[in-house]
C-alpha cells in the first residue's frame, strides 16, 4: 500500500480514484501521520449465495417450514388486569425489606 499526502489526493482525486478502481490502495497522511485509507470497495455479497455457503458449512440450518405470519406481528402486551405496576411495586418493596 502506497503512502500519499492528503494534499496530493485533493489535487489529483480523479487520478487516484482511477488507480483505486484498478486495484491499488493508498494510505493517506496529514502532516506525515496516517489518517485514512483509500481502497477498492469489495464486490457486494450475494445474500442467497452467502446463505447457502453458510448452510453448506453447517453453520446455519434452513427452517423446516415457513414462519407463521402471526410470529412477525407485535405481541399484545396489554395489562388486562391492570396489575403490572402494583406487582412491580410489591416486588421492589419485598427486595428492599429483604436486603435490610
Amino acid at each position: 500500500m502506497k503512502t500519499t499526502p492528503i494534499t496530493e489526493i485533493k489535487a489529483l482525486l480523479s487520478e487516484y480514484i482511477r488507480k483505486v478502481k484498478s486495484g491499488q490502495s493508498f494510505t493517506i497522511t496529514d502532516r506525515g501521520l496516517p489518517v485514512a485509507m483509500l481502497v477498492p470497495v469489495e464486490a457486494p455479497i450475494n445474500s442467497y449465495e452467502h446463505m447457502m455457503d453458510l448452510v453448506n458449512s453447517d453453520l446455519v440450518q434452513l427452517p423446516a417450514a415457513p414462519l407463521n405470519k402471526i410470529f412477525l406481528l407485535e405481541p399484545d402486551i396489554t395489562d388486562k388486569n391492570e396489575r403490572s405496576l402494583e406487582i412491580l411495586l410489591e416486588d421492589r418493596e419485598e427486595s428492599r425489606t429483604q436486603s435490610s
